[in-house]
């Protein structure tokens, strides 16, 4: 496993934001990191990347990552509020870059400088929020870290743009595989590639696996209380006052097919029966 946490949790003064996290990240997978807003995503993402204390157990290519040079080295954080310098330009970002990540790739760095038509001489304080993300898609494809954890990096990005990211994250992951996770809002799209969901709501992870979903799911509705034969195998719920839309894998019932994005999105916001 690349990533293994046990009982990781994470406090801001009285604030719990993490709680008992549960998680095994393999090699060369496809993670969708989903949740609310403020459920603790960038939080995590900080802590598997090495840049923040934590309570319980979280091993990274086997080592502990904070402040673990050599297990940073194999980590790229990225995302579109990355702070740097305000003076610095995008190719003084990306020069520190290429010499911060071991295993940095300048023919894909310029491929990709090309593709999104990016400008190196723009001021990192006067970029837009989509320039910004397409700096940091640059350098976490770029970057070729065995672990590429990618902080919502479509923000900003119109839909072309959008569509050149996951084409070219596809296409990397293709050519040099790794282990990615990507905090995402956006189910619809990443559904294409995504190869597993980690769900975190509570504070907890729940891990959902694409192809144990996509188009093996029916959805129900039934009188409250639920029936425990629908409760034990409910993979989501959603309460609707009297009655209960309840998914469940096909053959568990009879029920109406369910798109990955909103199984999903169930788990994300739904009750567990």
């Amino acid at each position: 496993m690349i990533v293994t946490t046990h009982h990781a949790a994470k406090s801001f003064k009285k604030k719990e934001v993490l709680r008992d996290v549960e998680l095994q990240l393999e090699e060369s997978r496809i993670y969708g990191l989903v949740g609310r807003n403020g459920t603790g995503k960038s939080t995590l993402l900080s802590l598997l990347a090495g840049q923040a204390r934590y309570d319980g157990d979280i091993k990274v290519f086997g080592h502990e990552p904070f402040d673990n040079e050599a297990v940073m080295d194999d980590i790229v954080f990225t995302g579109v509020d990355t702070p740097y310098p305000a003076n610095w330009s995008f190719k003084a970002i990306l020069d520190v870059a290429s010499k911060r990540y071991p295993h940095w790739d300048q023919a894909t760095a310029d491929h990709l400088l090309e593709t999104f038509a990016l400008d190196v001489k723009t001021s990192h304080s006067k970029a837009s929020r989509g320039q910004r993300s397409m700096l940091a898609i640059v350098i976490a494809l770029a970057a070729r870290a065995p672990l590429t954890l990618l902080d919502e990096p479509y923000l900003g990005l119109d839909v072309q743009n959008r569509d050149l990211f996951y084409r070219e994250l596809v296409a990397a992951q293709e050519a040099n595989p790794r282990t990615i996770v990507i905090a995402s809002h956006d189910l619809e799209a990443s559904a294409k590639l995504v190869d597993c969901y980690l769900v975190l709501r509570d504070g907890v992870i729940r891990t959902l696996e694409s192809e144990r979903l996509d188009d093996a799911l029916v959805s129900l509705t039934v009188a409250n209380p639920v029936p425990p034969e629908l409760s034990d195998a409910a993979l989501a719920t959603e309460f609707l006052g009297s009655s209960t839309r309840v998914v469940v894998r096909r053959g568990v019932a009879d029920g109406s097919p369910v798109a990955l994005e909103d199984a999903v999105a169930l788990a994300m916001g739904g009750s567990d029966v």
